[in-house]
């Protein structure tokens, strides 16, 4: 949350990235097969998930608390609690403990799984961390959670299935990527403002820390990052890559 820091998975290691200066830190071999990343909300560490295990990597002093996980996870979030993690399994959406603030020896331990009725798939958080948006698979319809009470209190149809999920600054907008397009959901009202097709398939999802652009990540026909208006999803260009990005992350600075 310094807004400058990322945090990279490159292949079996964790690096630090300033994207103001450029500098990258010295990477830390993990100790597990991470397939996913975040960053915890302390502004200092990265938490890594596999299959079997995860790891909680304190970057600034490159210390590792590592335990095991068995929730075969498929998204995480942050918690605004920074010993706990929101991880996306096949029963739920898991409050997972990180071992750290008090709470050693915990590490890995499930506090509480909260079903939603169907597997989760893409799952987003908004940036207070009041709300999880998740995909149940499926079903066409998006979860909303509160994260304080850990229950579901709302479900929104959208008629298509998400593949990727956003969040706007400004918390009124979400934005699900689908294999079609881009469709814009008021949050508010829970009305389908609009619905766009793209010139490939939707693999992840991003809006711009102004909520001016909304960023996603194209596979299938056209490989590349489609730049859209956050207003009226209008294509303003398309930067092409050689190969499908999996994953867009945006930093602010």
């Amino acid at each position: 949350n310094d807004r400058r820091t990322v945090y990279a998975l490159d292949g079996g290691a964790v690096v630090a990235v300033d994207v103001v200066t450029g500098r990258v830190g010295e990477p830390i071999v993990l100790q597990v097969e991470a397939t996913v990343i975040a960053a915890n909300r302390d502004g200092r560490s990265a938490f890594v998930i596999c299959p079997t295990g995860a790891e909680q990597i304190d970057l600034a002093e490159r210390t590792r608390l590592r335990f095991g996980y068995e929730g075969r996870p498929s998204a995480i979030a942050a918690s605004y609690k920074h010993d706990q993690m929101f991880v996306a399994t096949h029963d739920g959406i898991d409050l997972v403990y990180l071992g750290t603030s008090g709470h050693h020896g915990r590490g890995g331990q499930v506090a509480y799984t909260i079903p939603l009725g169907a597997p989760p798939g893409a799952m987003a958080m908004n940036g207070s961390g009041t709300r999880i948006y998740a995909v149940a698979r499926g079903t066409g319809v998006v979860v909303v959670v509160d994260t304080e009470q850990l229950v579901v209190v709302d479900r929104i149809r959208l008629g298509v299935e998400a593949t990727a999920l956003a969040v706007d600054a400004r918390e009124s907008r979400l934005y699900a990527g689908t294999a079609d397009g881009v469709v814009l959901l008021d949050l508010p009202s829970k009305e389908i403002l609009r619905r766009v097709p793209l010139p490939g398939r939707a693999m992840d999802i991003a809006v711009s820390p102004n909520a001016d652009e909304v960023y996603v990540a194209l596979g299938g026909a056209r490989l590349g990052i489609a730049v859209l208006s956050a207003t009226d999803l209008a294509i303003e260009r398309v930067i092409d890559l050689d190969a499908a990005p999996a994953r867009i992350l945006v930093a602010t600075y």
